[in-house]
């Protein structure tokens, strides 16, 4: 439903409550309480820098976006808007909390979420990066947990298997040979493109060449492992289902 839609007659400027004034012009943030034609009535100093009219007498294209957005009656139920601002300084993003009041006005509350958004951006091209450079470096890189367990792996099919199929069992279950005195997916100490003996889908056994790190925690006790592997060429043209 549109926020100004249905709305009585505007009140006058100023008419908002003192206790509500107060409130928006102290809060810390961006905040603007609108009259219920969406003229601003009253407006934090944080929002006041970025309501300065240009030479079209316009608060800019954030603010149409915004006010467009407020009219229109497909906005959705949670009221949550943000704003990208371009300013002297570069551009900010204010992310809204919009409330509707008893008297048709409209309250805007802001928060400043430019550089959480940034580390956010930054963190999830860091993952692609990895994500990327593992794909190139290996056949699939995988990480198990403090119970022997696996926990991820960085393909959907290791080996024919489907890695949800995998996550979760004991690393024994992916290990072909018994014998071996500790798995080299559960080592304590890195390991060197070591060939281990695996089990692939449909009974095969795959020799891959493995590479790994232990894990530790802040106190320094051992918390799992994390490598790659490398599927070892044997000449013969691969199966569909060796990843």
């Amino acid at each position: 439903m549109s926020l100004f839609g249905a709305r009585k007659t505007p009140e006058p400027m100023g008419a908002a409550p003192a206790t509500l004034r107060d409130l928006v012009a102290r809060y810390p943030g961006p905040a603007i309480q609108l009259s219920p034609d969406g003229a601003v009535t009253v407006a934090s100093p944080a929002a006041a820098a970025y309501l300065e009219r240009d030479g079209e007498g316009r608060f800019g294209a954030w603010w149409d976006e915004l006010s467009a957005w407020l009219c229109d009656s497909r906005s959705p139920d949670l009221p949550f808007r943000t704003s990208r601002i371009e300013t002297d300084r570069g551009h900010v993003l204010i992310e809204w909390a919009v409330t509707g009041l008893p008297d048709g006005s409209v309250l805007l509350l802001g928060r400043d979420v430019t550089v959480e958004r940034s580390v956010r951006d930054a963190l999830a091209e860091s993952r692609q990066r990895l994500r990327d450079l593992v794909d190139l470096a290996c056949d699939f890189g995988w990480e198990t947990g403090p119970e022997g367990r696996f926990v991820y792996f960085s393909t959907e099919l290791v080996l024919g298997h489907r890695t949800e199929s995998l996550v979760g069992r004991p690393v024994d279950d992916l290990l072909a040979e018994p014998t071996i005195e500790r798995s080299p997916f559960e080592t304590r100490h890195p390991v060197e493109e070591a060939a281990v003996i695996l089990r692939g889908a449909r009974g095969r056994t795959v020799e891959v060449v493995l590479s790994a790190r232990p894990l530790h925690d802040a106190s320094g006790a051992w918390r799992g492992a994390r490598g790659i592997c490398r599927i070892r060429e044997t000449g013969q043209q691969p199966d569909d289902d060796a990843r």
